[in-house]
């Protein structure tokens, strides 16, 4: 090897192995740019296989090669050496024109042309041969195996061949001109040119063994010519095909060769498309799941003379970066290292931990993830893994990279002593996290579309295809500096369009790519096109289809949600625009916005993880798809909701059945037994009823099916069946049973055939639209053994008043003013007026069961009253008759729904009834398919959290009277919650007020004792106070980077969860939940006792708290302190016996109430001090739980303290409320959803 330039590139990036290896390659042919700087080679490997080699900057520059060899040891492998071999000559030519022609003429110095007769290929024989040569040279050519024939150059009708003597390493070029019916035949040896040397006659030969297509007809080469331009588009009686293709030789055949980038055959376009696509989603993937974030480290490292090599594998997909830190002496400029370089491994830093600094430790820790021994520890994980950890540590740590010692590792090889050579070390001037990113624009040509490449770096725009860059995963490369790209999928997608950077898609086609390439690239890229017209398409909403596409990709289950618009599915999780080519218009699809949120939110309610994700779909690892039998409820829900789901049978290793178990029973009796037949089947495929009590008796929730998937076995489903199976006697198709054992059944009740007596049939609730007319006045019926208060005679003349006019309404009374006892004396009036002929039903949560049987039998005994609760609850509605009210709960009215909706009621009364605010919920529709004639709703706080908690209980009362919920929602919900418009508050307040009444305690029940609400502000003590400030700072900083990154409104559930540790702490930090366990005093605990034992005397109290665990606490205090008290939570089942013996008993002066499960139900009025230990976010609650003891029958004065922690999120989150506090009046009472109406700054300000 000559040239010195090319010699040391070999030679450092290679071993004399590799060197000694690339004497053996067999060059096929090779081709030179026209300025001779680079240079495309095929070759021929010693396994046979073919690899094509460029090597670049042979004029100028750095000198660099690849090859589409798997070589991964290095560099340069034995192609590219045997490549350099052959091309020595040509590199560093300083007058290229000239010298490249001085080469050539010496190639052919040798014999002139000679110029034979020539017709067709299929003439050209041995014979032929003879003619035009000596016997000599004949027999010399024939017997000779010595030499090698090379493709030098194969155009039409013009051959250049290359013959080499192996034996003697001699070499000679042989030029072959087809004109006018003969051959002209030329060679650079000595011989004379009166016949045929031997050179000639070899390649004459070879032509005719291996080239079938050399010699054509005219005719054959124009039908070749014209299939391959048919291919690309063009046709070959038009000339203009000139102007983009030139003919030539390639694998012995006549190939058109595009002279303009980017000209691709018809069914090439979308080759690629689906690999782009893949690609950007598997870096969405990666870009959403990074890791963790670790130490940050201010490096410091020029002391210690360290530098951060990168080694970029371009021959492994598997590997494609990892990181080298190493060591050395430095320059005296520090600016690099200069001998002694040495790799810094994992034992470096173990057994030399002193001579790091502590952030110089740190950092050289983490790079260290990124290392080779690292890196490939993680193969075994996946290829999407192995990078995603790659790119989301780079983005990391880059930033710290400012004064580092940045190189570019050319070879990398694990040695014993981990010496670097300083020769395979490029010094990289700097590292960016700022992205590069691509646009495209279409432009028209006369018979194509171009479709041009553009690539945004450091916000300057370059075309693709002429910008000076480089590649390298995961950076592109520009003037020195490496910019990190953002995901997998760009950094694969940007490869892919260096590559590819413009395509001419002939006009004919262009509709057709459109719709398959352009308009779904333009999904995830900007792409313009100025020369289309545009137009919308709506479809109606009954023609959508809900659909849910299940897929694989590095390990991941995707879960893409659809909508199928007549024919055209859209990416619900993309907002981008649909657009459609056809007759040269692109058809732009109008997307129904509430139809798709409607599935997306359904969706999304399917797993905690999908709130989270950001992409244009879910997924889900394989484990969490199946854990606890997710994917079957998932299923389950969405069958229900019309969705079709397509892919699941396609999923790798999903052996599971997507079929939940049904369960049918049919029971026989005898005197002593009776026989439970049952099947159990996940969908056609029955199980054995032995395989399911092993199952369940093993607490297994899986069970082999007979089709060789596996059956998911629900927990639920395992708790209900489980005690059937243990204590029956398992037959072939049964199970038998003692008459002893008869509670049994009360597990299979829901599964009992129709025919069985104990089936009970359900009834359906129908509503209608009602009007408005003015209020008359009622007399008190006879029978009601109070004295009405004057408003309460109003809201009878108001009930009376809707029932005249068949409207439904809202009684929206204050808490403890009574509204059962109008509604009481209402059902009496109509008893008196109408004689209803069916019974009302009033539905109560289960706490209030027992309020409203005592006021009924208190107040108006004449009303017979059924109360439909309980598992042996008689659910036949013959037992409605001779019945006024029918008293049950909304568990009992989902459960029964089906013979409940089949009766009509005269009135319905849903009490709390913002218990249905939720028009999405199973309850609320469970609850619209009730019939009456009528309807009413009963509720202190119709308002908890945001306008929208009126629509599902005033539709139920007056169904059409808000309109549809996507209406409400965009001109009442959104302009009063989020824009503060009170003059639509208004409005709205308008709309319903003849069909909702309202009264407050200062408004009607003057003769209440005073009430007064304090602030009690506690000081935590040093200990608490630590704490608190520890979890502030780590949470404002946690909080503000995960707004930073996704916005307010995709960081709401990390500010509730630092707001609540925080208030959590500030009751007692033995709340906090982890490993660590807590045991600074808690101030509130303190103050409490304090207040209780020396504050309160002999006065009876109620504590109130959000958190259970903290009533826990104040019980072990109160035992401590030897002081009696009362408890109540949502798990208490005897709330009425704990209530009376509060009030009642003497003994008892504290009620502990969790604030969840006591706000509403209790009548407390012993009681006159309210203790609320920790402030909820909605004031409404806070009122409810004062309410418990501040109502009518209350003599004394009500002293209601709340508990602050001073200086704390508590007395931030009380300021904000006054000051968010806009819509109290506006419209009914009402409190706005606090976290909703957080800024970023009002978020910052929290955890200040």
């Amino acid at each position: 090897m000559k040239n010195s330039r090319l010699k040391i590139y070999i030679y450092n990036n290679t071993t004399p192995t590799i060197r000694s290896r690339g004497n053996t390659i067999d060059i096929i042919d090779r081709n030179f740019s026209e300025d001779y700087n680079s240079v495309k080679v095929n070759v021929k490997g010693s396994s046979r296989n073919r690899y094509i080699i460029h090597f670049h900057g042979l004029q100028s520059g750095e000198i660099s090669s690849t090859c589409t060899c798997p070589f991964d040891w290095g560099t340069v492998c034995k192609h590219q050496v045997a490549v350099a071999n052959e091309i020595d000559e040509y590199v560093d030519i300083k007058n290229v024109k000239k010298t490249v022609k001085k080469i050539e003429e010496v190639k052919y110095s040798g014999s002139d042309a000679i110029r034979v007769p020539f017709s067709a290929q299929k003439d050209c024989t041995l014979d032929w041969i003879k003619l035009h040569t000596t016997e000599r040279v004949i027999n010399q050519a024939y017997v000779s195996y010595e030499y090698k024939i090379k493709n030098e150059k194969l155009e039409v009708d013009f051959f250049e061949f290359l013959v080499t003597n192996t034996r003697r390493n001699f070499r000679n070029s042989i030029l072959i001109h087809k004109k006018e019916g003969t051959l002209s035949l030329q060679c650079d040896c000595n011989a004379t040119n009166q016949y045929l040397c031997m050179h000639q006659v070899l390649v004459l030969n070879h032509i005719f063994d291996h080239m079938p297509q050399a010699f054509l007809s005219e005719q054959e080469t124009r039908e070749i010519k014209s299939r391959e331009l048919r291919e690309y588009g063009f046709s070959i009686e038009d000339e203009i095909y000139k102007e983009y293709f030139n003919f030539e030789y390639y694998n012995k055949k006549l190939v058109a060769v595009p002279i303009h980038q980017g000209t691709l055959k018809l069914n090439q376009y979308q080759q690629g498309l689906d690999g782009i696509v893949e690609d950007l989603i598997t870096g969405e993937i990666a870009k959403n799941d990074e890791i963790p974030s670790g130490l940050v480290a201010d490096q410091n490292q020029k002391e210690k003379g360290i530098a951060i090599g990168f080694h970029f594998n371009k021959n492994s997909e598997r590997m494609p970066l990892f990181i080298i830190p190493m060591e050395g002496n430095l320059k005296k400029d520090r600016s690099e290292l200069t001998t002694k370089i040495t790799e810094i491994t994992p034992e470096t830093l173990i057994f030399n931990k002193d001579r790091y600094a502590g952030e110089t430790y740190d950092l050289l820790q983490e790079l260290l993830q990124e290392s080779y021994e690292a890196v490939s520890s993680r193969i075994g994980i996946s290829d999407l893994d192995t990078a995603k950890h790659s790119i989301a540590r780079l983005r990391r740590i880059i930033p710290d990279f400012k004064d580092a010692i940045l190189y570019e590792l050319k070879y990398y090889s694990k040695s014993r002593d981990r010496k670097i050579s300083k020769h395979h070390l490029n010094h990289i001037k700097r590292m960016e996290v700022e992205s590069a990113s691509l646009s495209f624009k279409v432009k028209e040509e006369k018979l194509h579309y171009i479709f041009k490449s553009y690539i945004t770096i450091a916000e300057v725009t370059y075309d693709l295809a002429k910008v000076k860059m480089e590649y390298k995963f995961p950076f592109v490369i520009k003037d020195g500096v490496y910019y990190l790209n953002e995901s997998i999928g760009s950094s694969r997608s940007i490869k892919t369009f260096k590559d590819n950077p413009e395509l001419r898609i002939p006009k004919t086609e262009f509709e057709s790519y459109y719709n398959r390439f352009i308009q779904p690239l333009s999904t995830k890229f900007p792409v313009e096109i100025n020369h289309l017209n545009k137009e919308m398409k709506t479809i109606p909403a009954k023609k959508l289809r809900k659909q849910l596409f299940l897929s694989e990709i590095n390990g991941f289950i995707l879960l893409k949600p659809m909508v199928d618009y007549e024919g055209t599915l859209v990416e619900i999780l993309n907002d981008s625009y649909v657009d459609e080519l056809s007759d040269g218009k692109i058809i732009r699809l109008k997307r129904n916005e509430e139809y798709e949120t409607e599935f997306r939110e359904t969706l999304k309610g399917l797993h905690p993880g999908f709130l989270l994700q950001r992409q244009s779909f879910f997924h889900l690892s394989p484990k969490e798809f199946i854990k606890d039998g997710w994917f079957l409820d998932a299923f389950d829900m969405l069958k229900k909701e019309d969705v079709q789901i397509f892919g699941y049978e396609k999923l790798s290793d999903m052996k599971y059945s997507h079929h939940k178990p049904s369960f049918s029973i049919q029971i026989k009796s005898d005197i002593d037994w009776f026989d439970a037949h049952i099947k159990v089947a996940f969908g056609d495929t029955e199980v054995s009823l032995k395989e399911i009590q092993k199952s369940v008796i093993n607490k297994s929730k899986y069970v082999e099916l007979s089709d060789g998937s596996i059956g998911i076995l629900p927990e639920e489903w395992i708790q209900k069946y489980s005690h059937l199976f243990r204590v029956g006697e398992v037959k072939k198709d049964g199970i038998r049973l003692s008459k002893y054992q008869l509670s049994v059944i009360d597990s299979l009740y829901d599964e009992l055939n129709e025919d069985i007596p104990i089936l009970q049939k359900h009834r359906e609730i129908k509503k209608q639209l009602s009007s408005f007319q003015e209020i008359s006045k009622v007399a008190k019926p006879k029978g009601i053994k109070t004295t009405l208060r004057d408003y309460q005679k109003e809201g009878l003349n108001w009930l009376n008043f809707l029932d005249e006019y068949n409207f439904g309404g809202c009684l929206a009374d204050d808490m403890g003013l009574g509204k059962t006892l109008q509604v009481i004396t209402f059902f009496k009036h109509l008893k008196e007026k109408k004689k209803p002929k069916n019974a009302h039903l009033v539905v109560v949560p289960t706490s209030l069961i027992f309020n409203w049987q005592e006021e009924v039998r208190k107040f108006c005994p004449s009303l017979k009253v059924f109360v439909l609760t309980g598992g042996d609850r008689k659910k036949d509605i013959a037992a409605f008759k001779n019945t006024d009210i029918v008293l049950t709960t909304y568990g009992i009215v989902m459960r029964d729904i089906e013979y409940l909706k089949k009766y009509t009621f005269n009135y319905i009364v849903l009490d709390e009834s913002q218990a249905i605010k939720n028009p999405t919920s199973q309850r609320f529709k469970a609850i619209k398919l009730l019939k009456s004639d009528n309807k009413l709703v009963l509720t202190g706080t119709p308002i908890e959290n945001n306008t929208f908690d009126l629509y599902a209980q005033m539709t139920f009362a007056n169904p059409g009277l808000l309109g549809n919920m996507s209406h409400f929602k965009k001109m009442f919900s959104i302009p009063i919650d989020k824009n503060k418009d009170k003059n639509i508050a208004q409005e709205l307040k308008q709309l319903i007020d003849p069909f909702l009444l309202r009264r407050t305690k200062e408004q009607v029940a003057t003769e209440l004792p005073e009430k007064t609400e304090q602030v009690l502000y506690c000081t935590m003590e040093e200990s608490q106070q630590k704490l608190y400030d520890a979890y502030r700072n780590k949470y404002r900083n946690f909080v503000l980077n995960k707004i930073d990154e996704g916005g307010v409104g995709k960081s709401k559930m990390y500010v509730l969860e630092g707001l609540t540790k925080l208030r959590q702490i500030c009751d007692a930090p033995q709340l906090l939940n982890g490993d660590e366990e807590y045991t600074a005093d808690a101030i509130k605990i303190k103050e409490l006792l304090r207040h209780v034992t020396e504050k309160t005397g002999a006065h009876k109290v109620l504590i109130f708290s959000q958190f259970v665990k903290m009533l826990d606490l104040i019980k072990t205090a109160l035992r401590t302190e030897g002081i009696q008290y009362e408890y109540l939570d949502g798990k208490t089942k005897n709330r009425q016996e704990k209530v009376e013996n509060f009030q009642n008993n003497d003994q008892i002066r504290v009620f502990l109430i969790s604030l969840k499960a006591g706000g509403t139900g209790l009548n407390l009025t012993a009681a006159d001090y309210v203790y609320l230990v920790d402030p909820w976010w909605n004031p409404a609650v806070e009122a409810q739980a004062i309410d418990r003891c501040y109502r009518i029958g209350q003599t004394k004065n009500v002293m209601a303290y709340k508990m602050i922690c001073k200086g704390t999120i508590e007395e931030k989150i009380i300021t904000h409320q006054q000051n968010k506090k806009q819509l109290s009046n506006d419209i009914i009472q009402t409190d706005e959803s606090f976290v909703k109406s957080l800024s970023k700054e009002s978020i910052a300000e929290l955890f200040s």
